[in-house]
């Protein structure tokens, strides 16, 4: 789809697509936020997310898929490695403080 559409219209029709299936998913899901400031992270992360969504469309755009599959896949690890020392949790044991 990359040589015929524009990664602009690309990007709008997926986030569309979510915006509607997720508003659907709602009523059974919705839960106030907290602070406000919750709110504002939440805010931030669909706004990265959208971000980086955009920035692999065009990355699509340019090069062929089995130059950026690599980097898709190291993507994995590179989250499994985050989630690790971030929140303190190893791959397939749970936290660290519950390995007694």
């Amino acid at each position: 789809m990359v040589k015929t559409e524009d990664p602009g219209t690309m990007h709008f029709y997926t986030g569309l697509t979510a915006l509607v299936f997720g508003t659907l998913a709602l009523p059974w899901s919705w839960a106030p936020m907290a602070t406000w400031q919750l709110g504002a992270l939440v805010a931030l992360m669909g706004v990265f997310g959208s971000l980086g969504h955009y920035v692999m469309i065009q990355a699509h755009h340019r090069a062929p898929a089995s130059r950026l599959r690599p980097y898709m896949y190291a993507q994995i690890g590179f989250a499994t490695l985050a989630g690790w020392i971030v929140f303190g949790y190893a791959p397939m044991c749970g936290p660290w403080w519950a390995w007694r």
